[in-house]
């Protein structure tokens, strides 16, 4: 696996404009804390205990997109 050198602020440059990221959602599956996940979950950081480098360096990899969930209606 490469290294984690992508830093949070690599995210899209409008990221300072939405809301904080809370969540992604896995473009391929990944294995994290020893627990396999597939592609189209959808990991809470806080909940998974991701960090926004860890986040910020998916996104970066191509692994994970932001995610942000649909409003409730």
């Amino acid at each position: 696996m490469p290294p984690k050198n992508t830093p949070a602020e690599a995210l899209s440059a409008d990221t300072a404009e939405k809301a904080p990221l809370k969540a992604i959602k896995l473009l391929a599956p990944h294995e994290h804390n020893g627990r396999e996940y597939p592609a189209d979950a959808v990991l809470d950081l806080e909940l998974h205990g991701l960090d926004l480098d860890s986040a910020a360096w998916l996104i970066g990899l191509g692994k994970a997109e932001e995610h942000t969930p649909a409003a409730a209606e």
